[in-house]
């Protein structure tokens, strides 16, 4: 797995003082992140082709992200025909790694979904996922 450092200055070409900044943001995440029972997950963006990458994820030891048994061995892609509009999984935590998923990725038991999207559609598919909590 890259660092923080080589995420940031091959995917967004910061460097020096950017970068540093950027890890002493990410230095006190874990208790950010166990306080708040969520995933911390930080984007930069490609200034060329604009794409987004995750540089940086604190996954919480207070709780587990959304998961849910029903989902296992579904693909990203069938996942994502099945979710709700304006909500994409932007990150699959397994085994303390984390990877973006691509549309063939396909789903373990134990596995972590991390959802991006627009708060309504966010709520409704954790809903989607732990029912029984709805």
């Amino acid at each position: 797995m890259s660092s923080l450092q080589e995420l940031v200055e091959s995917r967004a070409g910061l460097y020096g003082a950017a970068v540093d900044t950027l890890q002493v943001i990410t230095s006190d995440w874990q208790i950010l992140a166990d306080l708040s029972f969520a995933d911390l997950v930080m984007f930069c963006r490609n200034p060329d082709t604009w794409e987004l990458t995750v540089i940086a994820q604190m996954r919480p030891y207070t709780a587990q992200t959304v998961y849910h048994e029903d989902l296992v061995g579904r693909t990203i892609d069938e996942l994502d025909e099945d979710l709700p509009a304006g909500v994409i999984i932007a990150l699959v935590g397994r085994d303390g790694d984390n990877q973006v998923p691509d549309a063939d990725f396909t789903l373990q038991d134990g596995d972590h979904l991390t959802f991006l999207g627009r708060k309504d559609a966010v709520r409704e598919a954790l809903e989607w996922c732990h029912p029984e909590n709805a």
